[in-house]
């Protein structure tokens, strides 16, 4: 990666930061606007067409917004810093807006009034949020290549929403898929080492050892978390005491430290290797990694 003082040479999230200084004028004039549905006077049409007319704008604003960070920002910075957090404020604040718009709608504003000023109070938190934490963050995580990507791809999702209504948010459908580890099958391999799931940044292998062998010594990349599920053995590092394997020991394993494993019976082993870098690090020959 570029050094630092080149990654700041330019900002990729000041348009982002000047349009949360335009929403933060709209919410005010929103909370401004909610006396008049709980002050218990008949709501005129006027009134009504004014506020609907604000809540358009905010709900299109969000939506081209979130858009910017979660199609073109967050996609860029996540290798380094994981945005879930900021994915999740951002489903809690849609579905607040959602709310808001179908009371308001329904004439329900004993509701609307409620749900706004949540909305409100929790889109402004999330503003400062990114603004004081997140988006210091984007800013010296990448790279001036990675910063031109994502102003590109923020200026397209502006572009299309010109034309077209953009979602605020469009994610995989969520889901999950059961494996299973083969304890019971006998392996005439003294070693075997078997892909049970991948995601990104993220395996997670099955290592069988025959009894009386042995892993040879070798590193990995990747941070690694190693747990026994069954049989007896030992784990060796130079220049450290001997760790005995049984069920439900583990062990976390920095990158790059040359480890052993030795099996007294056969043992099955879980491997957990997580990739917290981007940049790619140094590499042994195929036959010693796992």
């Amino acid at each position: 990666m570029t050094s630092p003082q080149t990654h700041q040479a330019f900002s990729v999230c000041q348009s982002l930061i000047e349009e949360h200084r335009t929403m933060e004028g709209y919410l005010l004039s929103l909370e401004n606007q909610l006396s008049r549905f709980s002050s218990g006077h008949a709501v005129s049409s006027s009134e009504r067409e004014e506020t609907q007319a604000l809540l358009h704008t905010i709900s299109q604003e969000i939506n081209v917004h979130f858009a910017c960070e979660e199609r073109a920002l967050f996609p860029a910075v996540s290798p380094y810093h994981p945005m879930v957090l900021m994915e999740v404020e951002h489903e809690e604040l849609v579905t607040l807006r959602d709310g808001l718009l179908t009371q308001f709608d329904k004439a329900d504003y004993t509701a609307f009034e409620k749900t706004s000023r949540q909305f409100i109070e929790d889109l402004r938190n999330h503003i400062a949020r990114e603004d004081s934490g997140i988006f210091p963050t984007c800013e010296a995580a990448l790279s001036s290549e990675e910063k031109h990507r994502v102003l590109e791809a923020m200026t397209h999702i502006r572009a299309e929403a010109k034309t077209s209504d953009i979602p605020a948010i469009i994610r995989p459908e969520k889901s999950f898929r059961v494996v299973h580890m083969d304890v019971d099958t006998p392996s005439d391999r003294p070693l075997l080492i078997t892909r049970l799931a991948e995601a990104p940044g993220l395996q997670v292998k099955h290592l069988t050892i025959q009894a009386h062998e042995s892993l040879p010594a070798h590193w990995t990349p990747k941070h690694l978390f190693l747990y026994c599920v069954s049989g007896q053995g030992v784990f060796t590092v130079d220049g450290a005491d001997p760790v005995p394997l049984a069920p439900g020991t583990g062990l976390m394993i920095d990158p790059q430290l040359t480890h052993a494993i030795h099996a007294d019976t056969t043992c099955h082993v879980l491997l957990f290797l997580h990739d917290t870098q981007k940049e790619p690090q140094p590499e042994t020959s195929s036959s010693q990694r796992h």
